[in-house]
């Protein structure tokens, strides 16, 4: 049984494949976005920050110059309690003069030492009365050496949005008056639109981080309330998530605060639309990722499955089976592999069936060929008994070596010791000298740690066999000689003798496998056939039997099997 399924898996890796950078990628802009957006908001706000300061600085640095110039001229300290109408033309003269430069971006008014407005630049305004034992007027007579800047107070002006004062003093240090200058909200924000986007928030804070000014857009915010509650509380004044990025800057010559604000877009509510966005893309691509894996799992384990049934049925011994794929891809070609696989397997059925029958065949013709040897070994062992009561050696050793011949032929066993085999064949050879009076000699050359080499049984008699009924054939005297060696895993046997030879015919016959026969049919050198026969199906294509022509006259065959040691023998 399957433990894991393909289409799990191919699902699975599209989800990983498809998912993962989708989601990693969402996150990583957000962040970059993030990381970006608060830097240019960085940049656009500190830029923002040093043009508003530096023109605040400016106006007020010109205002401050103003009115020590005012505290300084003579004819106004003089002309302060004047009620001489000349006299006061004089000082309002003087007044207006200094402050020629100014007075679009601010009020100029001169008060006596109780408080009384006595001058003023602005026309539309009463001239009123202030308290000097508090506010403006008293930071202005205990810092006696500078211009005190406040936030706007009622006393003034309901629309004053700063207050600059400083103490008018004669040669004594006596205080004869003071010198106001108030600034509008619009007189400010006149003296701002040349450096600042008024889209975007501002604030003047004073020392107590009270609220002097806010732009339109930073009223909404109470950015005095935040900047004061994180400064208090030690937080960061610009926070992730909110709608404005914040950068302060203290004026510590005028005891003031510029807060710049820029709009971020990079809220959390904004944060949370993209991540929304995300997940409904990792949703939509989840099920694109089902869809595909879907198709292409139905594409790819549909020849699989095919395959597999078809290794079923073929493991069943069906090799008819063919997949005949149309396929030009990699599974067509496993289709193909398979169907000339399941050809080849058929085909080695068939040999395998076949080399079989002829070995069946070619063992049946060799028990034919023995007559019967269980037969003729009892009756030859009874012969040898009667033949040495008789006392008629010849007869006992016939009667021996034949029924040795018998006995080894009648053995269980298909494979025997190389030396089983050589004392088979001079058992043979033996009876073969008694019956053609000793006209062939025979000598065997053989290394002693090969004789207990395996062999098939009965492979050199039938060789040897063949060198005397037909090598000696109307010859006088002839020779065979055995010559065994092994050479790079293989045992060479080869049988060499001087007799009559063969043709080119006969041994491209004999080197081919094939039967010699004769003029009517007959097969002749059946025992060699066999023996060819029966190497090659054991031992393959690569080994068996071959027979070539000596240059003295005669033939020499030669039998190669894998040099081995250990079979069932």
């Amino acid at each position: 049984m399957i433990k894991k399924s393909f289409k799990r898996e191919l699902l699975f890796s599209f989800i990983v494949v498809g998912l993962i950078p989708l989601i990693l990628s969402g996150l990583l802009l957000i962040f970059v976005f993030d990381l970006q957006n608060r830097a240019e908001n960085l940049k656009d706000a500190n830029l923002a920050l040093e043009k508003t300061r530096s023109v605040i600085t400016e106006c007020l640095s010109k205002t401050d110059d103003v009115m020590q110039a005012i505290a300084d001229t003579k004819n106004i300290k003089d002309g302060i309690d004047e009620t001489d109408r000349w006299e006061r033309n004089k000082v309002y003269k003087t007044l207006y003069e200094t402050t020629a430069g100014l007075r679009s971006s601010a009020y100029f008014k001169i008060y006596d030492a109780e408080g009384t407005c006595k001058y003023s630049t602005d026309e539309t305004s009463e001239n009123g009365k202030l308290p000097t034992y508090w506010g403006v007027l008293r930071e202005a007579k205990i810092h006696s050496d500078k211009t005190v800047v406040l936030k706007g107070s009622d006393y003034l002006n309901d629309d004053a949005t700063l207050e600059l004062a400083r103490g008018i003093f004669n040669d004594e240090d006596e205080c004869l008056g003071y010198v106001v200058a108030e600034i509008t909200r619009e007189q400010l924000e006149q003296i701002l639109s040349v450096s600042f986007d008024f889209s975007s928030g501002l604030s003047v804070l004073d020392s107590h981080f009270d609220e002097v000014y806010a732009s339109t857009a930073a009223q909404g915010v109470h950015m005095s309330e935040l900047v004061r509650e994180r400064i208090f509380n030690g937080e960061a004044l610009s926070q992730r998530g909110d709608r404005l990025f914040i950068v302060i800057e203290e004026l510590d010559e005028y005891g003031l605060y510029i807060v710049a604000g820029r709009n971020n877009i990079f809220t959390a509510d904004f944060k949370k639309s993209l991540l929304l966005v995300i997940v409904v893309l990792a949703a939509v691509s989840a099920l694109i990722c089902i869809f595909v894996a879907r198709i292409v799992s139905k594409n790819l384990t549909k020849p699989v499955d095919n395959l597999v049934n078809a290794m079923n049925s073929t493991k069943g011994g069906n090799l008819d089976v063919n997949l005949s794929s149309k396929r030009e891809d990699e599974f067509g070609l496993l289709s193909d592999t398979f169907d000339e696989m399941t050809k080849e397997l058929k085909s080695y059925m068939e040999l395998q069936v076949k080399q079989q029958k002829e070995l069946n065949e070619a063992n049946l013709e060799m028990m034919q060929a023995q007559l019967n040897p269980h037969f003729l070994y009892n009756t030859l062992d009874t012969m040898k008994w009667v033949a040495k009561a008789n006392k008629v050696p010849v007869i006992a050793d016939l009667s021996s070596d034949l029924a040795s011949i018998l006995r080894t032929a009648i053995s269980g066993g298909t494979f025997i010791k190389l030396s089983e085999e050589l004392k088979l064949v001079d058992a043979y050879v033996n009876i073969q000298k008694i019956r053609f009076s000793d006209k062939f000699d025979y000598d065997v050359e053989v290394p002693m740690e090969l004789e207990d080499m395996i062999v098939p049984k009965l492979i050199i008699q039938p060789i040897v066999e063949n060198s005397i009924i037909h090598g000696f054939r109307d010859r006088a005297s002839g020779q065979i000689f055995v010559n065994i060696y092994e050479e790079d895993g293989v045992l060479n046997i080869e049988v060499t003798d001087d007799g009559n030879g063969m043709t080119d015919e006969q041994l491209m016959i004999i080197n081919a496998g094939e039967p010699l026969e004769d003029k009517d049919g007959k097969k002749k050198h059946i025992g060699i056939y066999n023996v060819s026969t029966i190497l090659k199906l054991n031992y393959g294509k690569e080994y068996g039997l071959r027979a070539e022509a000596v240059s003295d006259g005669g033939t020499k065959t030669t039998i190669r099997i894998p040099a081995e040691r250990e079979r069932n023998v």
